[in-house]
């Protein structure tokens, strides 16, 4: 099973809310009117040249091992290990906001027009989010008319680069997936192009596989343990088909 889909401006735009904590600004605190401003016009921008577009493919479990493994650069012990392996189903997948976009967000900072390119990024990283869930909803609602996945079951992306999975694990995802068919490549660095884009796994299984304590060494490192809104999410209502 895989499947390319587009995604109207409509479907990824991020709230006023989002933007402004990806920005830094603390939800607590009424933005000056200039701050504001900012907010409308990274909006109106990011809803004028977002081409965002995503990808995935069901994957088993031996071969997604395969994937994992990579070149052996993970860390020692992750929470990816333990869970993929207790799946009911996998996809890979990736999702990209377009080149356009981030062309613009480059062009804004090379310019100077520092605080605009930087709440235009902030929108667009809460973006990318959003075209990431949507993907996961367009993938639940087709194991739902399948008939795969049991009642209440738990649905979360994992990325390469994060808890422990390494980077470098995005050589063989690509290769598996080849997101270059939504414009997406891979740079030396394992970065992708365009910048706003994401991939990963999707996991599909009990909901309680994906609870994790956040005891791990990487975790130290973290910045604000973004996973635990997720997996609460999951644990306490499971996924269902909008």
């Amino acid at each position: 099973m895989k499947e390319i889909l587009s995604m109207p401006a409509s479907e990824v735009l991020p709230t006023r809310e989002r933007v402004l904590e990806q920005a830094g600004v603390p939800l607590t605190t009424t933005p000056r009117p200039a701050v504001e401003e900012l907010v409308g016009k990274a909006m109106n921008l990011l809803h004028q040249s977002v081409q965002s577009r995503g990808m995935y493919a069901a994957v088993g479990i031996k071969e997604f091992e395969r994937i994992y493994r990579g070149d052996g650069q993970n860390d020692p012990e992750t929470p990816l290990e333990a869970i993929y392996p207790e799946a009911d189903t996998l996809a890979l997948f990736a999702v990209t906001l377009g080149e356009p976009l981030g062309n613009l967000i480059h062009e804004l900072f090379n310019s100077r027009d520092i605080a605009l390119g930087h709440m235009l990024d902030a929108a667009a990283s809460e973006a990318v989010e959003r075209a990431g869930e949507n993907l996961e909803q367009h993938y639940l609602e087709t194991l739902q008319r399948s008939g795969i996945g049991r009642p209440g079951a738990g649905l979360l992306r994992y990325s390469p680069g994060y808890c422990g999975w390494h980077m470098s694990g995005q050589k063989a995802l690509f290769a598996a997936l080849n997101p270059g068919e939504i414009g997406i490549s891979l740079g030396e660095s394992f970065l992708m192009h365009p910048i706003k884009s994401m991939s990963g796994v999707m996991v599909m299984g009990r909901r309680e596989i994906h609870n994790f304590d956040n005891n791990f060494p990487f975790c130290v490192d973290c910045r604000d343990w973004s996973c635990r809104e997720r997996i609460h999410y999951v644990l306490s209502r499971g996924q269902t088909a909008r």
